[in-house]
């Protein structure tokens, strides 16, 4: 079965994390309604109660998520049977050495 490239994961990742989210708000609510974590809303004239803290589903639901990304992420990054090593300065060409400084390696680690 072919793996599901990093892009692919991530746009499912994030589809996924708005029913999540509205679930856990949803639950919120109720919960805290239940339990009289309310507030009285002052912008309406009948002032009506709403319950209070539901807006801790969206740091939730980025945690999670975050989580699972990277998590698949770096199994994915397991999966990737491509190994590209750097060269080593000593097999590096002649003329490449030369318009480097004596004993520079630019990036690579000799």
């Amino acid at each position: 079965m072919p793996s599901l490239g990093a892009n692919t994961v991530a746009i499912l990742i994030a589809l996924g994390s708005f029913p999540v989210c509205l679930a856990l708000t949803r639950f919120f609510m109720y919960w805290n309604s239940k339990h009289g974590i309310i507030g009285i809303d002052v912008h309406k004239l009948n002032r009506p109660k709403v319950p209070e803290m539901v807006g801790a589903a969206v740091p939730i639901t980025l945690i999670l998520f975050a989580a699972i990304y990277a998590d698949r992420r770096r199994s994915l990054q397991k999966q990737s049977t491509r190994s590209v090593s750097p060269p080593s300065c000593a097999s590096a060409s002649s003329n490449y050495r030369r318009a480097m400084p004596a004993g520079c390696c630019w990036r690579w680690r000799c």
